[in-house]
């Protein structure tokens, strides 16, 4: 179970995360705040809700893992 947690370094890992990051930063900050041409929270959520009829609680996890993930 160890080597499912451990981490390698190295710039392989490194340029991963920083692809990654550059991906998720405008899609969490477009469903966090409307930038980058996004809705915001507000509208997100009511997107979300009523047009995927997804539960309100998974879309607020998805704005926050995609808003806050960048930070990890």
């Amino acid at each position: 179970m160890r080597c499912f947690f451990e981490t390698r370094g190295g710039w392989a890992a490194v340029a991963l995360r920083l692809g990654l990051g550059i991906v998720f930063f405008p899609h969490g900050m477009g469903k966090l705040f409307g930038w980058f041409g996004g809705l915001g929270f507000s509208a997100t959520l009511a997107g979300m809700t009523s047009h995927m009829h997804l539960p309100a609680m998974l879309v607020v996890m998805v704005i926050a893992a995609e808003g806050l993930g960048i930070l990890g």
